[in-house]
Order: structure tokens, then C-alpha cells, then sequence
């Protein structure tokens, strides 16, 4: 319901009228070393074809509600000036640098001839700018969330959001980020959440690693976390265990080496301290303690103070595909290999603290060509007290992708996320997350770790009235858990599903994705229902894996899982 909603808005609120195409026909097809006399930036909103143009009601709604992205907002990610010599590789990756920001939908750098050299117009076209969702029980409203992803043009998103939690207190959510800062691509974010339990608040700054170009970045953050960590069991209550964190990090990288083959190194500085709290049940009159003791004992407090070494590498190149993680929409495929790490010792400095040390990772490896494409990208983490190791994570994705038609594409992908020794409250469910086994989110199994196996083919159906791209699918998969040494913690044969699904994109070419499943469990436990309609939304080109909530809640908060995402 709610991304229905969502989707509603963006198209009436966002359309853009008459917008053109962007002009290739007298433009060369590349840089050769030509010095550039002028380079023109040309915004364009979101385009809907005819769908737009056939209704003036549109059009008015467009010229009051869209603003364009300001051109100073564009320039900013622009890798070339003028009076500069024009190479062909900064110019794929303005390119690519402009399609990475979450306010763009595609750009293009095209390259004119000029008595004296060459002229450079880089058009971008707009992602839809509103974010609008509602939630509702019948005819109840029970959540709602409204800002703009784009706000006046200038890079900028905000939004702000609210929840009825039942017998426990409303939420409230305000989420605010900044492509721009100090009149550079820097990204500045604050997020404030209220839970039904819990609160989060965090404030970050940080200068991505957003090209090969770049001779540094940096990143740092401070906030605090009341979490409250939800176990799932096959029967009785379901108890909430509260974490609570307080965490700051501040650090730096700079580029070794040359684009396309290179290392990154720089210093960190970070802090985290974990307290474990009380257990609570929850019903429908409010939140009670809970007077079971855990089947696993919670980690005594703990806090450290840690200066890090981050080192990471890299020789890659980036492949523009269409129709791969999107509909139709362009997507920078990563073709290579590329590593990063933290490693960090404890600074003793009084206090609660820990005297273990820490590492995380991230590696990943992809190749490809228009038609096909196989990539893996794992994300680790532990800590290692003396001579053993503990709070060890990892999560994980290989795929394949296969076009054997411009319209068709078939993906295989495996999955897999687990924790050993995890010092926090953790469970791994099988269907009750956003990365878990479709057709089983009723069921309450849980475990130390999860396999998923997934095989889905898609179909691109049309474009009705240019005003978005439709899709199909189906697909078929399985999965199990582990128990581990979790609580509550089960071991279930496979499980398997199949289904099918819906796939839309608004405006047409957009990377953002609308999917509806249905999914048919083939052999539910006692409390799984055997249909289940799932409703997902997202911009899935932008990577390729992402840790599922379940692990980023169990990692440390200071964690830089990726330096070149930074």
C-alpha cells in the first residue's frame, strides 16, 4: 500500500511536460585530446512522453511542482573544465559520477566541434523528486511519509514521516541529506527516528570515493542507537532485547596508484560502546517485561576506542548496460575486482573497554558484457580477544545475469548471511526480512544463518501511453536455516517457493523499481500461510549487494563496510 501511494504522487506531482530528448546527431563519439571551449549544462525533468503532453492538468502540475536540478548542483560532479583537454575517460565518468547521485536518472556528455576545439553539453534527465506513502488497515490509517528527494532542484532531500504503533507510542522519522556542502560534493545526512521502542539519531559527513579520479575522501559520523532486537520463536511471546550504542567515527583515505588500477590507505578514529538492556514482551496495551531468562546470555558492556588502518584496492573499469537491475534504465556495471578493510587496535583510555582487536572487509569481483554478466560480493567482520575469535559476520551474493533477448533477462543468485559468537542480540529469520525466503514471512523460524538459492526471469512488456515501463516475471526459490548459537534458534529442512510478479517504473528509463510478488510456499510450516503478496521499492542498480538488516544491526556503527562507497 504504501509504495502504491508513493507511486501515485511521483507521477502526478513530478511529470515534465514537452521534455526532449537528448541530441546525439552532430556530436562526435568521443574525446581525443581536443581542448574544451565551453562546456553547457542542460537539465531536464522527468520524462513521461506522451502521457504528459496529452494533459494540460499534467502540464500545469509539472511547471508548479518540479523544479529542475540546478545546473551548480550538476556542475559540482562534473570531472572536466573548461580550457582542459577533453579525454574520454573523464568524460564517461561525469557520466557516470551524475548517474550514481540518487536525484539523476541518466546523463550524457556529448561532445560538439568548435573552431578552436570542442564544446561539451551535459544533459542529465531527473528522477521523480516526491516521496509520498500511506499506509492503512481497512479504513484506518496507520503510517504516512511525505518530502521531496530533490527539494527546489538543489540536491537535497527531505523527509519526514509517522507511524501508529498500536499499544506502544506513535513513530516519528525525519530524514535529511545534502549532495552539495560548502559549495562541493560533499553529502551531509542527519536521521532521526522514534520508534514504538527505541530511538536512532545520527549526523554524518562524508566525501564519497565517487571516482578513480579523486585523490582523497573522508567520512565522519557520530550518533546514538536504542535498539530493541526482536526474537522470533515458533510459539509463545515474541521478546524484544534492548541494545543500546553510542558510536563516532572519523577518518580519511587517499589514492595510491592511477584510475582503472589503484589502492587506497588512509587512518581512522573510532569509538562504540554496546550496553545490553532489559527484555520486553510486547502486547497490545503496551510494552512489559519479560521474565524468561534468554537461552544464550547477553555480552557484558563493552566499549572501545580504536584507531584503524583502512586500505582497500581496485582494477576495474564500468560497463553502461540497460535492462539488467532495472526495466529499461541505465546501470554502470562494475567489471573487475576491488577490495577494502578496516583493521583496528584499542586505545586504552580507561572506562569500560575491551582490549580485543577488529577487522572487517568487503571484496568483490564482476565481468561482463551487454548481454551477460557474474558478480560476488561478500562483507565480513569479527573481533579477536587473545588467541579466539569472536562476533564473526558475514553476508553475502553471487549471481548471474543472462539477456538472451533486449527484453528478456534471467537471473540465478545465491545468498548467504550468518553470525557466529555475535556478541549482541541476533537471529537470522528465514522469511521475516527484506532479503528473506518469499512466501514464508508469517513463518517464526529463526537461526544463526540463512541460505537462499533464487532463479527469476523477467520479462519487459511495454511502455502504455509512455508513461512507464511494465514488466513480468516469475520465479522460483529456496532456502534454510541454521540454528546456531542464537536464541531461540531452529534448523529447518528446505523451504521453497515459487510465484510470480509485476514490474514497474515511473517515469519510463527510471532506475527506481516498483515490484509486486506472489508467492506460493510449496512446503509452509505450521505457520506460514502457503500465498503472500510482497510489495518491495528501490534503485537495486546502485549496488550489488547490501548487508540485510538483520547483520548491519549486529555490526559495529562506526563500520566503513565499503571504502569506495565510503
Amino acid at each position: 500500500m504504501p509504495c502504491c501511494v508513493a507511486l501515485a504522487g511521483a507521477a502526478l506531482l513530478a511529470m515534465r511536460c514537452g521534455a526532449q530528448s537528448i541530441p546525439t546527431d552532430t556530436a562526435l563519439k568521443r574525446c581525443i585530446g581536443q581542448r574544451i571551449t565551453k562546456i553547457s549544462i542542460e537539465p531536464i525533468g522527468p520524462e513521461f512522453g506522451g502521457a504528459s503532453a496529452s494533459s494540460h492538468l499534467l502540464t500545469s502540475l509539472v511547471r508548479k511542482f518540479h523544479v529542475d536540478t540546478r545546473t551548480r548542483v550538476i556542475r559540482e560532479f562534473v570531472q572536466m573544465k573548461e580550457g582542459e583537454i577533453c579525454t574520454e575517460i573523464k568524460r564517461r565518468e561525469t557520466e557516470r559520477v551524475l548517474r550514481a547521485q540518487w536525484f539523476i536518472q541518466d546523463a550524457r556528455v556529448l561532445v560538439y566541434p568548435d573552431k578552436d576545439g570542442v564544446q561539451l553539453i551535459v544533459t542529465t534527465v531527473d528522477e521523480v523528486a516526491v516521496i509520498a506513502s500511506a499506509g492503512a488497515n481497512g479504513a484506518t490509517l496507520r503510517s504516512a511519509s511525505f518530502g521531496s528527494a530533490n527539494l527546489m532542484g538543489r540536491g537535497f532531500l527531505i523527509e519526514a514521516g509517522w507511524r501508529d504503533n498500536g499499544g506502544l507510542r506513535d513513530g516519528r522519522s525525519l530524514r535529511i541529506r545534502s549532495a552539495i556542502t560548502f559549495g562541493r560534493p560533499i553529502q551531509t545526512s542527519l536521521t532521526w527516528n522514534r520508534y514504538g521502542l527505541g530511538n536512532r539519531a545520527d549526523l554524518e559527513m562524508r566525501y564519497p570515493f565517487f571516482t578513480d579520479l579523486q585523490r582523497y575522501g573522508f567520512r565522519a559520523i557520530i550518533g546514538k542507537d536504542d535498539d530493541y532486537v526482536r526474537f522470533l520463536r515458533d510459539s509463545g511471546d515474541l521478546p524484544f532485547q534492548r541494545v543500546s550504542r553510542t558510536f563516532g567515527s572519523i577518518g580519511g583515505v587517499a589514492r595510491i596508484g592511477h584510475p582503472g588500477f589503484l589502492l587506497l590507505a588512509g587512518p581512522s578514529l573510532s569509538y562504540d560502546r554496546e550496553d545490553i538492556g532489559q527484555t520486553v514482551v510486547v502486547t497490545d496495551s503496551g510494552a512489559f517485561p519479560y521474565g524468561m531468562p534468554l537461552p544464550v546470555l547477553p555480552a557484558p558492556p563493552q566499549s572501545a576506542t580504536r584507531i584503524n588502518l583502512l586500505i582497500g584496492g581496485r582494477a576495474m573499469r564500468f560497463l553502461p548496460v540497460e535492462g539488467f537491475d532495472a526495466i529499461t534504465g541505465v546501470q554502470d556495471l562494475r567489471i573487475g575486482v576491488q577490495f577494502g578493510g578496516q583493521f583496528g587496535r584499542p586505545l586504552k583510555l580507561g572506562g569500560i573497554s575491551t582490549a580485543d582487536y577488529f577487522a572487517s572487509g568487503n571484496i568483490y569481483g564482476g565481468w561482463g558484457t551487454q548481454k551477460t554478466f557474474l558478480g560476488t560480493e561478500w562483507i565480513f567482520s569479527g573481533r579477536k580477544s587473545q588467541t579466539r575469535w569472536d562476533g564473526r559476520l558475514i553476508s553475502g551474493r553471487s549471481a548471474i545475469y543472462i539477456k538472451p533477448t533486449k527484453k528478456a533477462t534471467s537471473i540465478v543468485s545465491m545468498e548467504f548471511t550468518g553470525g557466529k559468537d555475535v556478541r549482541v542480540p541476533f537471529q537470522v529469520p528465514l522469511g521475516q526480512s527484506s532479503r528473506g525466503l518469499r512466501g514464508f514471512r508469517s513463518s517464526f523460524d529463526a537461526g544463526g544463518s540463512r541460505f537462499i538459492l533464487r532463479g527469476e526471469q523477467r520479462q519487459a512488456i511495454g511502455r502504455p501511453w509512455g508513461f512507464a515501463d511494465v514488466g513480468g516475471l516469475v520465479f522460483g526459490e529456496t532456502g534454510r536455516i541454521w540454528a546456531g548459537r542464537v536464541p531461540f534458534g531452529v534448523t529447518t529442512p528446505w523451504r521453497a517457493s515459487v510465484g510470480t510478479g509485476v514490474l514497474l517504473s515511473v517515469p519510463p528509463r527510471s532506475r527506481r523499481l516498483y515490484r509486486l510478488d506472489l508467492a506460493y510456499g510449496l512446503n509452509p510450516d505450521d505457520r506460514s500461510k502457503r500465498w503472500e503478496f510482497r510489495l518491495t521499492s528501490g534503485n537495486f542498480t546502485r549496488t550489488f549487494w547490501q548487508d540485510p538488516d538483520e547483520a548491519r544491526r549486529a555490526r559495529e556503527r562506526s563500520l566503513i563496510s565499503n571504502l569506495f562507497s565510503f
